[in-house]
């Protein structure tokens, strides 16, 4: 539930919930917390903070690079304190969503699944549109190591992808993308141009010191509550009881909250210069859709 709480928490720009799951997890799963903090920072933050990125790939490199830098809860305070303040960027999760699933690009996809390393680096450097470009950088990643199930599976090469990256991409981009990528198998994109807005937030309801929005599909608790919410007289229950067979209802309609309240954030950047076979941006709107740190600790100033 900790790994939960602090991704939605820095999502909602939450601080005080944030620490407080990130010292959960640095007590009860150390190595999850770092994976979870390199996850987060590429998939929530990106371009919305370049430098957070680069930061955070560099305190994956273990331990003993944490210790020079402060020690494991300086380090790990400090860079949750960040992303939860920081201005935040979907724009990579956005655009592998259209190019993974856009019925546009169908046939460009099974296209490249067959294509050699050469025409694969030709396309994503190419005017092709931009999913296209993405779909050509995921088979060079290789949809064996990052699998997808619209996705023909095959051996990337990755060597000649970041090459080919440097020669369209300013280096050090370039060196970020690498290191987070090699940490956390995230991607990052390049936009051009964004607005920042506040998301209105809905309601919240607190079970005893928990948010309830951290109980998702993913936590046991919320694929309870999610089931008991199935079999209720809502006429959304109805509808899932009436078309989704038994075995799938929870698993349907808790990846359609999960969907929908990801799309919540505090400062998000709408992904700029994205755009989607129609000619609209693909942005947020357009896209498919436990206590108190330890007070020994002390937490470096974010800004």
């Amino acid at each position: 539930m900790a790994s939960s709480l602090i991704q939605k928490a820095i999502r909602r720009g939450r601080t005080e919930l944030a620490l407080d799951a990130a010292a959960a997890l640095l007590e009860q799963s150390p190595e999850r917390l770092w994976r979870r903090l390199a996850c987060i920072v590429f998939e929530d933050v990106g371009l919305g903070d370049p430098e957070l990125v680069a930061l955070t790939s560099a305190a994956m490199a273990g331990k003993r690079a944490r210790a020079v830098l402060g020690g494991e809860w300086a380090v790990a305070s400090y860079l949750t304190s960040r992303m939860s303040q920081a201005t935040k960027c979907r724009g990579a999760d956005y655009l592998l969503l259209v190019a993974e699933n856009h019925c546009k690009f169908e046939d460009q996809r099974l296209q490249l699944a067959f294509s050699t390393t050469a025409e694969l680096i030709r396309a994503l450097s190419s005017t092709e549109p931009l999913p296209v470009r993405a779909s050509a950088t995921w088979f060079l990643l290789g949809t064996d190591r990052r699998p997808s199930p619209r996705l023909a599976r095959r051996r990337g090469d990755i060597v000649s992808l970041f090459a080919a990256l440097c020669e369209i991409l300013p280096a050090g981009l370039v060196e970020i993308v690498k290191e987070g990528h090699h940490r956390s198998g995230e991607a990052l994109p390049k936009p051009e141009r964004a607005s920042i807005q506040d998301d209105e937030m809905p309601a919240e309801t607190m079970l005893g010191a928990i948010p309830g929005w951290c109980l998702d599909v993913y936590t046991r608790p919320g694929r309870a509550a999610l089931s008991k919410l199935i079999g209720g007289s809502m006429e959304s229950a109805r509808w899932v009881r009436a078309q989704i067979p038994s075995r799938q209802r929870v698993t349907f309609l808790g990846t359609i909250v999960f969907r929908l309240e990801g799309n919540v954030y505090d400062a998000a950047c709408d992904g700029g210069q994205l755009t989607s076979c129609a000619g609209r941006p693909i942005t947020r709107a357009t896209a498919p859709t436990v206590g108190t740190p330890p007070k020994f600790f002390s937490l470096p100033d974010p800004t």
